[in-house]
């Protein structure tokens, strides 16, 4: 399929394996130049991703990963924020605040840094920024009410900044 993304350049976060792995392999093989991260070790083995083991989830490391991506690709067309992490836990009062701060660090402030440090450059190349959400996001699940709320944040952010940027883009 031709999406007319050849010469593009991508961030995708949890690129190592599953969702993250399929969208970094679907954008290499539609021509664009990914620069993936995730805690493996190990990368993936996809020719045009660029890999690198990064652990996304301290403060400054969506920083660190987008100046990386920019300084190998030249610039940043879009952004896949897709690292995450779920547990299954035994219901809503078995998840103490340190839970809930590990999950909403990873799931959703992962997200916004990342999307923070990126704006600046996604403006100057009209990219786009994609947050992976999950159907527990719509509909939770019992067992993960720290996941499923972590995954519904990052669709109400996402969709604050677009309308901010319309907004801006219609007043500029």
């Amino acid at each position: 399929m031709e999406l007319g993304l050849k010469g593009k350049r991508a961030i995708v976060t949890g690129a190592s394996d599953g969702i993250g792995l399929a969208i970094a392999e679907a954008l290499t093989t539609e021509g664009v130049r990914v620069f993936g991260a995730a805690r493996r070790e190990d990368g993936p083995d996809v020719e045009g991703l660029a890999y690198e083991t990064m652990d996304l989830a301290p403060a400054d490391a969506p920083v660190a990963l987008v100046e990386a991506a920019v300084e190998r690709l030249g610039g940043v067309d879009m952004v896949i924020n897709n690292v995450g992490i779920g547990i299954m836990r035994d219901g809503f009062l078995s998840i103490s605040d340190d839970d809930w701060a590990e999950v909403m660090n990873l799931n959703l402030m992962t997200a916004i840094r990342t999307m923070r440090a990126a704006l600046p450059h996604l403006s100057e190349s009209g990219g786009v920024i994609v947050n992976i959400a999950s159907v527990n996001a719509v509909i939770p699940i019992v067992e993960a009410a720290d996941y499923s709320t972590s995954k519904a944040a990052p669709l109400s952010v996402g969709k604050a900044v677009a309308k901010e940027r319309s907004e801006e883009r219609r007043a500029g």
